[in-house]
């Protein structure tokens, strides 16, 4: 909210009743009705000029009435001509004088009452000034009235309605309709007020509009169906209270700095003793900051009940809510960003009014699209990031994933998350099948640490251990990619894997498992590649090697090959073979080492060749093309295996 526009409008606007002729009129407690002296005796056709009626009570006087001259007489009833009243009333225990000036008067001096028409003027020692055609003064009941339309003025408080009342005896004033008034200020724009109709109750302390109640200072306005002004002993301002249907704009232009509507039904505003704002609470409120400039994000805020705290110069620092609020986010492109909890908090940069952090509690709820989460704590910053805390749990319908951890950042506008500390995230499997996620499997990732980059697809991992069906990988570090629809795997630091297709049989359905410096999975290549330090294992075959490969089958349901290689080891129950490189075909059981210097061992028995080919299932090995049939001889075998 803009604190000086509201503070300068509501304040003006007490100015101009405050000072208006009835409430600052205070008689004191009235005595029986007071007799006017020397009322002349005269037939009802007689003229007689520069009259004078003096009205006292306990010997001190409390009017006088003078005319020019006295046109004819009715009874009680004296008519007279240019006439002048003088009165006595108080204002903060201190005696002032007022006069009522007009062209004619109906006096009856035994009620006291004066029936002014024609220019009727009047006016008070602190320069207030009225102005109507007709007004009825009844001196006995205390009671001022017109019907007509009346102007008011005191220094640079104007207005106009149309009637008045004021009692004395129960310190009422009432503007009867089409109440209009206007303050001019040189430092700021003139503040304009309306309202169907006003009541200013002295003894209560406090004034009352009603009626479509607006008031505008430049191209801001406050409007409400009622507004209630409280004032202290000191006629300070000290509460205002505006009811039914409030609306409150401001354009973002000084004062207000910071453009914005506020809606509620009602609007309670407490003010310090200097007259500066302290707090305003609205009730079924909803604020809605429109984009600052070189920004694009409307912001509104919604509540049971809102409220702003202001700083001694009248500049809000904080807002807070409580009964269930929401907070929602929106920019042109993008999903509506909405997070509700029953409690808020936020701060906000003095002299700016710009939201810099809001802090949310119990029952936390965000959405953005086909994003949902859940948490007991939550903040917004100005970055546009929520932080959820305390048990969040988020859920993608559209990415067919769900993120649990200590705490989750989701970065509303590029589409980012993060997550930190335990961090489980599951991703919904696919079912045209796949290494990780084939086959409907979810792929699960539990790591210390999380970040998605929307951008790019790309989520990375550390510390983490990923599973998919009977699948695993673990690293220090785990990035999983997406392009076109096709996965991209990559591990570094202490890479440990199991990979288990799902359609492999037999002995080639074993698992792959490996341990390396780092591995790649590419889908859209099908293959999987380990470098540094590699080792590679599946059933009784171990490979070592700096390099290895395994190549998968077109819907990577099985392991075509292994490779590996520059140079590699390679171990077969108790056969050891040792080559540039080797090629593993689990399908039809074979596994080739090439390079110029290939052995192949066996028990103490060496085969060497530039290219060996040996069965995982029985004894044939091929050397240099050549097939050989183990036998005793060769091998020195008491017993085939």
């Amino acid at each position: 909210m803009s604190a000086r526009a509201v503070r300068l409008g509501l304040l003006a606007l007490v100015l101009v009743v405050g000072l208006s002729v009835a409430f600052t009129y205070r008689r004191p407690a009235r005595s029986a009705a007071p007799a006017a002296r020397a009322s002349p005796t005269l037939p009802a056709a007689a003229r007689t000029e520069n009259l004078v009626f003096r009205s006292f009570r306990k010997d001190e006087q409390s009017f006088s009435l003078s005319a020019r001259e006295m046109v004819g007489r009715e009874q009680e009833e004296l008519r007279l001509q240019g006439v002048a009243l003088s009165f006595t009333y108080t204002v903060h225990g201190k005696a002032q004088q007022g006069t009522i000036t007009a062209e004619e008067c109906v006096y009856q001096p035994a009620q006291q009452k004066a029936a002014f028409k024609g220019k009727v003027r009047l006016t008070s020692a602190e320069g207030f000034e009225l102005l109507t055609d007709a007004l009825v003064y009844r001196g006995d009941k205390g009671l001022v009235r017109t019907e007509d339309p009346v102007r008011f003025r005191r220094k640079d408080v104007s207005g106009t309605a149309r009637g008045i009342a004021y009692s004395s005896e129960i310190g009422r004033l009432e503007m009867l309709a089409e109440v209009v008034m206007q303050m001019r200020d040189p430092d700021d724009p003139p503040l304009d007020v309306t309202a169907g109709r006003a009541e200013l109750h002295r003894e209560g302390g406090h004034l009352l509009l009603d009626g479509g109640v607006s008031m505008t200072q430049g191209a801001d306005t406050l409007r409400s169906r009622q507004m209630l002004v409280e004032f202290s002993e000191g006629q300070q301002v000290s509460h205002i209270q505006a009811l039914d249907d409030v609306d409150l704009r401001t354009t973002g232009a000084p004062p207000s700095r910071l453009a914005q509507q506020l809606a509620c039904r009602k609007l309670d505003l407490v003010f310090r003793p200097d007259r500066t704002l302290a707090e305003a609470v609205a009730g079924q409120a909803v604020l809605t900051l429109p984009p600052a400039a070189g920004q694009v994000e409307t912001r509104i805020l919604e509540g049971r009940t809102l409220a702003f705290s202001f700083d001694e110069q009248g500049r809000m620092v904080s807002a807070r809510g409580q009964q269930g609020t929401t907070f929602t986010v929106q920019a042109p492109g993008m999903a509506p960003r909405a997070l509700k909890s029953q409690r808020f908090m936020a701060d906000v940069e003095a002299g700016t009014g710009e939201i810099t952090r809001v802090a949310f509690e119990k029952e936390v709820e965000f959405q953005q699209g086909g994003r949902r989460a859940t948490s007991q704590l939550a903040s917004y910053d100005a970055k546009g990031v929520f932080n959820l805390q305390a048990g969040p749990e988020l859920v993608d319908e559209e990415q067919g994933m769900r993120l649990k951890a200590e705490a989750i950042d989701v970065a509303t506008r590029s589409g980012d998350l993060e997550g930190r500390r335990n961090v489980r995230h599951v991703v919904q499997g696919r079912k045209q099948g796949g290494l990780l996620g084939g086959s409907g499997q979810p792929v699960v990732v539990t790591a210390r640490s999380f970040a998605y980059r929307a951008a790019e697809k790309q989520a990375r991992y550390q510390d983490a251990l990923l599973r998919s069906g009977r699948s695993e990988v673990r690293a220090g570090d785990l990035v999983l990619r997406e392009a076109e629809g096709r996965q991209r795997v990559e591990a570094k630091g202490s890479v440990v894997s199991r990979l288990h297709p799902d359609k492999q049989a037999g002995a080639a359905g074993q698992p792959v498992t490996g341990s390396s410096e780092e591995m790649t999975y590419d889908e859209a290549r099908r293959e999987v590649v380990y470098h540094g330090a590699v080792t590679l294992r599946q059933g009784e075959v171990l490979m070592r090697s700096p390099h290895a490969r395994l190549a998968l089958s077109a819907d990577a349901g099985t392991v075509e090959r292994l490779e590996a290689g520059e140079p590699v080891e390679i171990e077969q129950g108790r056969r050891r073979a040792q080559g540039a490189r080797g090629t593993y075909a689990p399908g039809d059981g074979t596994l080739t080492v090439e390079g110029d210097k290939v052995v192949l061992s066996d028990e103490g028995q060496v085969v060497r060749g530039r290219k060996v080919t040996f069965h995982v299932g029985d004894e044939r090995v091929l050397v240099d093309g050549g097939e050989q049939v183990r036998t005793q001889t060769v091998f020195k075998k008491e017993s085939p295996p």
